[in-house]
């Protein structure tokens, strides 16, 4: 009997609930001979052997085009992702068919890390893998504002902060970080490894685009990035660093032998992007509904999750970056889903729509503060207590109002309970989905509410079945 590809490499058993033996194997590939400087992109081509597991990741290094400038101003890459941050766009083709292709995957990641991840975790374990070094704690008076562990030297007027980790100088001085592949649209290898050792004669392909503009993902001190080209990925030092679960010969062979009678079906939930613009955003104080139409047709909708993306980054933000999803003010959201509403009314009050993404997280809630992730009527900017030797003031907050607002992921889960099966899981949709957004910005500033240089991205997550035979591949919904 042929192994149970989606069972055994969670269990260790075959498909007759016996043992079977592996191994792992790690390869470093280059991409030195597949780099494309103009396109800021490289491709690998990941080695045919045994089963690509969720371990594997793009290793990268970052370089300062200036050399090392000085501490308070020096750069390092965001506070929220670290250096997911720098990757536009992940590909992944199976035999010249398009397994995964996601734009801005460190934007779905983010909602990811912080509803998966409690703040430790993130700073013990994802800052040495990533750089990301975002992390509160609350004060003796309720004030919310950054831990020491964010590796922040802070002065006493908060204009300006000295970063003592994951600064970027020169290439040969910089640290290097590792982007998991589940992080980056890959993540169905989070529930089963991908059967590479069947393609034969296909090729698997893995292509990385790297943003052009570095203020898409570094920070400064200062608060101002003096060219989008300052920063930059060091191409000649991304690498693939792949893991596989190794089979025997004979299970290898068995398994061959049964594609070559039956093609194998692996099914898979995969995530893209549909973009949209905001259209046009109302003044502070003022509501303004907007209505996407989103094509899913034919298509089993497992969730939906809503980012507010700046159009353009200005550099100016010195914790976050561009790698943020805006809150535009308070809001109320209608979905209609084959032509039925979802909720039999507008969703509007922030404990609901929060609870919302709890549901979409499958009841994980995201480990940020309230005020990162909504910036409302009620929203206060926090402030903090300057020593007596150090003036004896109270401002606001420079560092916080860095995240307030600025973590506004919006997830609606559309799965139905079974969740032991990828296809039957979701809704199958036979209309365009309709979500509409009615938004009452509430501030000019801190986050930016009242303008229309922001898109909408939908990071849709459906049903995909890859079948692989001897002498082709399919992919479809």
């Amino acid at each position: 009997m042929s192994v149970s590809l989606q069972n055994y490499f969670q269990l260790g058993l075959d498909s007759t609930n016996n043992p079977v033996n592996q191994a792992l194997q790690n390869t470093i590939m280059k991409a030195v001979d597949t780099k494309s400087s103009h396109l800021n992109r490289v491709s690998f081509k990941v080695p045919k052997i045994g089963m690509l597991t969720s371990d594997s990741f793009i290793q990268v290094q970052f370089t300062n085009a200036a050399g090392v400038v000085a501490n308070n101003s020096q750069g390092s890459v965001n506070f929220v992702n670290g250096a997911l941050g720098c990757v536009k766009r992940f590909r992944l083709l199976m035999g010249n068919k398009v397994l995964t292709d996601l734009e801005n995957p460190s934007l779905l990641a983010v909602n990811d890390l912080y509803s998966q991840n409690t703040q430790q975790q993130l700073i013990d374990y994802h800052y040495f893998l990533m750089g990301n070094q975002f992390k509160t704690l609350a004060r003796s008076d309720g004030v919310e504002e950054f831990s020491r562990a964010t590796r922040l030297r802070i002065d006493h007027t908060n204009t300006h902060f000295n970063m003592d980790k994951n600064q970027i100088g020169i290439a040969s001085d910089s640290n290097v970080y590792a982007l998991p592949l589940r992080n980056l649209g890959a993540a169905f290898l989070n529930s089963s490894a991908l059967p590479v050792f069947l393609m034969g004669d296909r090729e698997i392909v893995i292509e990385i685009t790297f943003h052009e503009d570095c203020r898409e993902y570094v920070v400064d001190s200062a608060g101002a990035i003096a060219a989008s080209t300052t920063f930059g990925v060091n191409l000649d030092r991304v690498q693939l660093v792949s893991t596989h679960i190794m089979l025997n010969d004979a299970l290898e062979q068995q398994e061959r032998m049964a594609m070559a009678k039956k093609p194998i079906q692996y099914p898979l939930l995969d995530q893209y992007v549909v973009k949209a613009s905001t259209g046009t955003t109302p003044a502070v104080n003022t509501a303004l509904t907007n209505t996407y139409r989103i094509n899913l047709q034919n298509r089993e909708l497992h969730g939906i999750c809503r980012v507010n993306k700046a159009l353009s980054p200005d550099g100016s933000n010195r914790v976050v970056a561009n790698q943020a999803s805006i809150s535009l003010g308070e809001q109320k959201i209608l979905i209609r889903s084959n032509g039925l509403n979802v909720f039999d009314r507008p969703v509007e009050n922030d404990a609901l729509l929060y609870q919302l993404s709890t549901y979409y997280n499958h009841g994980q809630t995201l480990k940020v503060p309230f005020g990162a992730w909504s910036q409302n009527a009620q929203s206060v900017y926090i402030t903090q207590t300057i020593p007596a030797a150090l003036g004896g003031t109270q401002v606001n907050s420079g560092l916080t109002n860095n995240y307030l607002g600025r973590f506004n992921y919006q997830g609606v889960d559309f799965e139905n309970g079974n969740s032991n099966v990828v296809f039957g899981s979701g809704v199958i949709q036979k209309q365009t989905l309709e979500y509409e957004i009615t938004l009452t910005p509430r501030t000019a500033a801190n986050p930016k509410q009242d303008a229309t240089q922001f898109e909408v991205l939908f990071y849709v997550a459906v049903s995909k079945l890859l079948t692989i035979g001897a002498s082709s591949i399919q992919v479809s919904f």
